[in-house]
């Protein structure tokens, strides 16, 4: 059995959003342990990478 553990925030809130069982709580929302950044991978030369580069750019305010 398993009482706590700490792991990726992000990773844990989605799965305790689909956890139908309500078993998986987070808590602790307020505190940082680490701060990580996360990676886009394109394929080289893709059509995808201006769109992506616009999301971006309009999800920080440019």
């Amino acid at each position: 059995k398993l009482d706590a553990f700490i792991y990726d925030a992000a990773v844990l809130n989605y799965m305790a959003g689909r956890d139908e069982g309500c078993k998986l709580v987070t808590i602790g929302s307020g505190y940082i342990f680490a701060t990580t950044g996360y990676g886009i991978a394109i394929q080289k030369d893709s059509g995808w990478k201006r769109a992506v580069d616009l999301a971006i750019l309009q999800l920080f305010g440019d």
